[in-house]
Order: structure tokens, then sequence, then C-alpha cells
């Protein structure tokens, strides 16, 4: 690696010894001590639930001592919950028996879910339809989304019980659906493959999806796009197409990019430099299945090369009220909607608007022959409708949550983060 070096003159290790790792034995004292921890967790977690149901059930309204110069929090936070996608999810009372979680007897209203600091309604029932307590055969029930950040799409939701504000509850709407059920929504599919990492990023996402490059002659790239139950001639589709110039060349414009679909050109765009931009416009062109969305560098400029970074594709088209997998979440305004495609009649519905999370109750459900058909009522003002089977209901990861402790104060002056199998008794 540094030179100069002698011809015919041997450097470094003359002999490289290998030397082989125990993967097996390391995966077993790992599982070991991850075992001991959760055990560990698990003891000092039915403690916490011990402590707080005493206090709940003796009306305490006293405010808790000051522990480490911080007053504890009012909900006592006891489990996670892992979530990657929208969607409505369910948690058991025997889910939680599995993740070392027992609430049997905990008063329904003192349940909180949390996100983020912020309370979100769920819907909680109980052991009977008029049993107010948790047990088996309870369950919560959620609309839940991840998160669309450049480290993870996972969300964690916290449940845990309140120490005075019971938690926040979904509205119920017995509205009867009046009038003809909309025909169709608009779908938008996003298509963005994080493949490829570039530090000259314009957008503040390192991450995109292809690089197109044209080099003393033109060049192109065709994505294949699926879309399912369109309604053709219902609506205009709409395609835009999220990129960023790589070459910054003395001539200008460095490029020059021409947005097909279904090879019939629809939009161009001329820019210089390492620049963001988004090439956007409508066509009647619509294929159930496969269609194509191809853009080309003609690399008619005057220079030799043009290179741009292709990060997303969207393709927003009208669809059809058809569940896939047994749900279906879309965005609209209409007085009634109708889904079909359900494979039973077990279907939740939810509304969700800025200010509140609704579910519909009054559903009419139709047998079709081998897959079921809901309606229910809609709104005027858009809104997202979550619909779902009984087996499309999701479930997210479960794990204890840790005690939340303060660390500002004290006198320590560095911080150490660090996986729990490296660090020692004394800086656990």
């Amino acid at each position: 690696m540094h030179g100069p070096f002698r011809l015919g003159k041997q450097y470094g290790a003359k002999r490289l010894t290998r030397k082989s790792t125990d993967w097996r034995g390391l995966r077993q004292r790992h599982q070991a001590k991850k075992q001991a921890r959760k055990q560990q967790r698990r003891g000092q977690l039915r403690g916490r639930l011990r402590r707080l149901q005493a206090e709940l059930a003796a009306g305490s309204s006293r405010r808790v001592a000051r522990r480490g110069g911080a007053r504890r929090a009012r909900v006592s936070e006891l489990v996670t919950l892992a979530v990657s996608e929208a969607g409505v999810y369910r948690v058991s009372h025997q889910a939680l028996l599995a993740a070392g979680i027992d609430l049997s007897g905990t008063k329904l209203p003192r349940l909180v879910l949390q996100n983020r600091g912020q309370v979100v309604p769920m819907r909680v029932v109980g052991q009977g339809k008029k049993s107010r307590r948790f047990g088996p055969g309870s369950y919560i029930e959620f609309v839940g989304s991840g998160r669309d950040s450049l480290y993870s799409n996972t969300n964690v939701y916290t449940l845990g019980l309140a120490r005075r504000t019971p938690g926040s509850r979904v509205v119920e709407d017995d509205s009867v659906a009046q009038g003809t059920p909309a025909r169709f929504y608009l779908e938008t599919l996003t298509v963005e493959r994080e493949r490829q990492y570039s530090y000259l990023a314009p957008n503040g996402d390192p991450w995109f999806s292809d690089l197109l490059l044209a080099w003393n002659a033109p060049a192109s790239i065709e994505f294949e796009v699926m879309l399912d139950q369109p309604l053709a001639g219902a609506a205009p589709v709409s395609v835009a197409v999220d990129l960023w110039g790589v070459t910054d060349m003395p001539e200008a414009p460095d490029h020059h990019v021409v947005m097909s679909w279904n090879g019939v050109p629809l939009a161009e765009d001329q820019f210089d430099g390492r620049l963001a931009r988004s090439l956007r416009a409508d066509t009647d062109g619509l294929l159930a299945g496969s269609n194509r969305l191809a853009l080309a560098l003609p690399l008619d400029g005057g220079g030799f090369i043009d290179a741009v970074a292709v990060d997303a594709y969207r393709v927003s088209y009208p669809r059809r009220f058809v569940a896939r997998d047994g749900a279906l979440q879309f965005t609209a305004a209409a007085p009634a909607f109708r889904v079909t495609g359900l494979p039973s009649d077990q279907v939740v519905v939810y509304r969700v608007t800025d200010s509140e999370v609704m579910q519909l109750t009054n559903l009419s459900l139709e047998d079709l022959g081998g897959e079921w058909a809901v309606q229910f009522a809609g709104s005027s003002q858009p809104a997202t409708y979550h619909v779902a089977a009984a087996q499309a209901l999701k479930t997210p990861a479960l794990a204890l949550a840790p005690e939340r402790e303060d660390i500002t104060g004290g006198h320590a002056e560095y911080l150490i983060i660090a996986h729990p199998d490296f660090l020692t008794p004394e800086l656990q």
C-alpha cells in the first residue's frame, strides 16, 4: 500500500495465519445473554406492573415522589409495538402474555397507546360484552403506520397504563350509507429503490435507485410498472419521476431528459448542474398489468456526457375498490363506498381524518360466492379509510419496554452506547 518498493524483494508478512471463528459458540453465548436479559427485564416489569396496579387499585391521586431529580411519567410504558406499514393492527391478550406482559384484570380505561409522545386512539375489547377489564379474549386494535426516514421504516408505539388521565379511544360512527357508492379512487404507486449511494445528492437523500449515463451516445432506461384493478378512462393517469443531475460540465445545459409512458413521450426537461428535478405529466394511457415507464438522455446538448440519478417514480391512477390480500386502504370523498374481494364477513372499517379516528359500525355485507363485499358510509370531505377482514389484520412486533431513566442528572462526563453483549456489569 505504501511504496516505493524494490523489484524482487518481499514486503509485509511472509506467512498469513488463518484463524477460524467459532460462530456457533458465539451465537450460543449471545442467545444465552439475550435470554438472561429478557428474563431480568420480565422480572423488573412484573414488579413495575404490580406497583402500578396497586396504586391504581388504591385510587391514589398523590404525586409520585421525585426519583433521580425527575418526576415519573404519568403513563408507565410496558410494551413496545413496532410497525413498518400502514394498516389496522390487533394485539391480543395472548400475544401480550407471550411477550411477558400480563394485563389480566386491568381496567380498560387505564390502557394508553402512545406514539412519539402523543396519545393514539385505539379500540379496546374486554373479556366480555360488558366487561371493563382486560383478560383472556381481550384485545386492542388501532390504525398504525410506518415511518419515512433515511434510516428506518419502523415506527414504534408504546402500550402502557395511565396513572391519571384515561387513554384515548376510537369514536364509533353508525351512519347509514346513502347514495350510489363511488366507482373508483386514486391509487398512488410509489417505487423508491434505495440501491445506490452518493454523497453528491442535492436533495438530502444520498440513496437512489439507478444511474442513467450517456457517454458519446444516447442512453435510456425502462421500468415495468404493474397496475392492478385499473378503471380505464375514469380519470387521468399521473406519472412523475424524481431525479437529480450528476454531471456538471462547463457547457450548458448539462442534462436533457425525456420521459415516456408505454412508448409515448410525456414530458422533458433541460437543466444544468447537480440539481434535483421532478418530471410530471398526465396521460390517458392505462393498461391492466404491465406498463412501461422510460427515461432517455438524447445527448443533444453539445456535450459528450450526461448522467442523472433516478431517485423514485410515482404513478397515480383510478382503481376499483377491490381488496388486496383481504384489506384495502384508500383516500377519497364520497357518500358511500363498496369494497369487494374480502375473504370473510368478519370485517372492520376505520375512517381517519386529521382530527379523529372513527370505527364505522353500520356495515352492509354481501356474500358474492367465495368472497364478500362490504358497503359503508363515506363523507363529504376527503378521509383515509382502512378496510380489513379478520385474516388481514396486522400484528406488530412486541417487545418489553425499557424503564425510562433520567440521564440528565449526576456527574457523568462520558456516555457509552454499546450492544449489551459488550458491556461489563459495572457499565450496565
